[in-house]
């Protein structure tokens, strides 16, 4: 029976033994701390001669209910745990050299039978004697002590939180460990395997307190719970939206200026039913669009921070201007023959047309400067925004008037534009020589009115517009200076306002596509060099060749005329020069 039992002793412990090596092979750490066979009382010779034989290596059923271990001298070491076999538990104390108690600890009676190894630290213990004592009837069957560096958490634990996330740092210990574990609020967040001494918790409330641990474990054979170091810490509170109002009302929009809070992500953006319109990144200002005028609006905003948290809705209340009703960019363009009008509309909804006024011809001079309403009559509406008018005179001036009228026939002031149509020309036909050698000159247009005709700048004949063409015979005919007809063609419209002078041909409309310089060499030389026309153009080339005769002289001459200013002026300032010395 005895050899049974102690049969199974012996397996118990083989299998102890292989599995705690098994583990000191995958992790080189503890390569010798959790081999029994390897402990202090193996490296070490300091005890008296009558140890016991419950040390290392014995393992004998008999032993003794209390021992003693006694050293030869006092020793000082950071014990680290204690391998030991027995029944039931037990009390070790230890004692220095004057037999004072320097620490003790306790082995629980837990268990029937105890055979591993049990974590202990007793740092700086001085020991000259260690007695072990069951804490029952039952024997002690070995024991095996382990010493060393002192298992230690981490140290200088620190927190660095912002708004929504929070940097954990510490001092790792100076002792090898297996693994860190990150608690937060209790709840394992990471486990690190490696040298790491920082952590970045993310995803925290802001303005919420936390409680960080960071435990270490050293593996096999130490404190199955770890050695703890544990900070509490707060999270920044996030900011609000500060310094929100309405800016810049118009009638059909409106700007929320406001200071982006530090750690938002967005701005939402609710409308007065509360719905959810628009978000913004803008720093300081956001436009809200397509308002009605002369309304009540609500606003609601809120902020989304970087975290996902929502802020509280802050409100505010604007009411937006009257619609601008009147017409804007109003601009005119004439001709001789009609004047066009261009505008925008404004972007009131409630409009219908706009109206076309013009200042009555008759008006008083101190009605037209004050713009009396009375002084116009309409002559169109539209919902457009061009009109033109086709029945203006030349060369006079009018005043024209836009206004708007909505649904309910309310009409607005209106806008003004002043404008003087263009003079009219003569325009198309041209200049040509009948079989007689007359020269006959034609036009397209006006066809109303009269034609005064000139001939080297002198009134020759007024005829009726309508007459499209007058004759002028080849011996009154005069020329310019490079022989072409000098004929010039004014119109007279039906009120006898005068218009701009032309040449025959001028404007579109040209009857033989040439005008009055295709004549030139088309009649007698002896016609175009007549004594009158000679002289004429004579004196006229004269001009101009003299022209560049008093330019080529101007380029000899002046460069002369400023030497001798200039030797004037040194010749003056050396006489002053000679005059100074003789009187001195």
């Amino acid at each position: 029976m005895k050899k049974i039992f102690l049969a199974f002793v012996f397996i118990l412990t083989v299998l102890n033994v292989t599995t705690t090596n098994a583990f000191a092979a995958d992790a080189q750490l503890f390569s010798t701390q959790y081999d029994y066979r390897n402990g202090y009382f193996d490296n070490n010779s300091n005890f008296t001669t009558d140890t016991p034989e419950l040390l290392d290596n014995v393992r004998e059923v008999g032993g003794k209910a209390k021992a003693e271990i006694n050293f030869n001298k006092e020793e000082k070491f950071n014990l680290l745990g204690i391998y030991a076999v027995l029944w039931g538990g037990a009390e070790i104390n230890f004692y220095d050299a004057n037999n004072n108690k320097t620490a003790s600890l306790t082995i629980p009676n837990d268990r029937y039978w105890r055979d591993a190894y049990q974590y202990y630290t007793l740092p700086n213990v001085k020991v000259k004697k260690i007695v072990v004592a069951s804490t029952d009837v039952n024997p002690i069957r070995e024991f095996e002590m382990f010493v060393g560096e002192v298992e230690a958490p981490v140290a200088d634990l620190k927190v660095n939180e912002s708004y929504s996330n929070a940097t954990v740092s510490w001092a790792n210990p100076s002792k090898a460990h297996y693994s860190k574990k990150i608690y937060l609020n209790n709840v394992l967040v990471k486990e690190i395997k490696d040298g790491s001494n920082s952590y970045e918790l993310t995803n925290l409330k802001s303005n919420e307190e936390y409680e960080v641990k960071v435990v270490v474990h050293y593996g096999v054979g130490g404190v199955e719970e770890g050695l703890p170091a544990s900070i509490k810490f707060k999270t920044k509170k996030f900011e609000e939206l500060a310094d929100l109002k309405v800016s810049d009302i118009k009638h059909n929009s409106a700007t929320l200026i406001y200071k982006f809070p530090e750690g938002a992500r967005l701005l939402e953006i609710y409308d007065e039913k509360n719905k959810l319109i628009d978000t913004t990144t803008n720093k300081n200002a956001y436009v809200i669009n397509n308002l009605q005028g002369e309304t009540n609006y609500t606003y609601t905003v809120r902020v989304v921070y970087v975290n996902g948290e929502i802020s509280e809705k802050q409100q505010v209340k604007f009411a937006t201007v009257e619609a601008d009703r009147e017409v804007s960019s109003l601009t005119a363009t004439a001709t001789e023959t009609d004047v066009s009008l261009e505008w925008k509309m404004p972007t009131y909804k409630a409009l219908d047309v706009a109206r076309i006024y013009r200042q009555k011809e008759d008006a008083g001079t101190f009605a037209r400067m004050f713009r009396s309403a009375s002084t116009y009559e309409p002559i169109f509406e539209t919902n457009g925004t061009t009109f033109k008018d086709l029945t203006v005179k030349a060369d006079t001036e009018y005043t024209y008037k836009v206004t708007t009228v909505d649904t309910t026939d309310n009409e607005t002031n209106g806008k003004t534009v002043k404008i003087r149509t263009k003079k009219t020309n003569v325009s198309g036909g041209g200049a040509e020589k009948d079989e007689n050698g007359d020269y006959v000159i034609t036009w397209t247009s006006p066809t109303t009115g009269k034609i005064k005709v000139l001939v080297g700048g002198k009134e020759y004949a007024i005829v009726p517009a309508s007459d499209k063409k007058i004759v002028i015979p080849k011996d009154k005919m005069a020329f310019d200076i490079i022989g072409n007809p000098d004929v010039k063609l004014i119109p007279i419209d039906e009120d006898g306002n005068e218009g701009e002078p032309s040449k025959p041909g001028a404007g579109p409309g040209t009857g033989n596509g040439g005008g009055i310089g295709d004549i030139v060499g088309g009649g007698d030389l002896a016609e175009v060099l007549n004594p009158e026309n000679t002289l004429k153009g004579g004196v006229q080339l004269l001009a101009l060749v003299g022209l560049f005769v008093l330019l080529g002289l101007a380029f000899r001459i002046v460069p002369k005329l400023v030497r001798m200013i200039r030797n004037a002026f040194v010749n003056e300032e050396e006489n002053t020069y000679a005059k100074r010395r003789i009187e001195e």
